[in-house]
């Protein structure tokens, strides 16, 4: 719970006023971990403010928990997509892409993350999913 009182003022200034309130809610609910109505919540203010990590992020989270994979693919494309220099976004949505189905998508999303980022403390992970999925 400390977590989420520590959040940057700042950030918080700069989104609209009803997606903070909607995102308060959403926090409430993953903590009493009512993740249908959670994920519910943030795909309507996904709606109302489409794009905004601030809503991705725990959107993927609430994905894992249900294990609602193809949903988890979605918000991981998306939030890779806002931000293709994040390698920790792109090494989740080879995740994503393995865990729904893909393995040829997690394979070269893999290998990309690979040839940016070498020296990437999951770069041994990666190669050896890798390594996996071509045999």
């Amino acid at each position: 719970m400390a977590k989420k009182k520590n959040k940057p003022e700042k950030k918080a200034q700069s989104l609209p006023n009803r997606l903070v309130q909607g995102l308060e809610e959403v926090d409430v609910l993953i903590e009493q971990e009512r993740w249908a109505d959670a994920q519910e919540l943030l795909l309507d203010l996904d709606r109302r403010f489409p794009d905004q990590p601030d809503v991705l992020a725990p959107l993927a989270h609430v994905c894992i928990e249900q294990q609602k994979w193809a949903d988890l693919l979605y918000a991981s494309e998306r939030l890779a997509a806002h931000d293709p220099n994040d390698p920790d976004l792109q090494l989740a949505l080879a995740g994503a892409y393995l865990s729904s189905g893909f393995p040829a998508s997690a394979l070269i999303t893999m290998r990309t993350f690979l040839q940016r980022w070498p020296k990437h403390e999951e770069a041994g992970e990666a190669q050896h999913m890798m390594a996996e999925l071509e045999e």
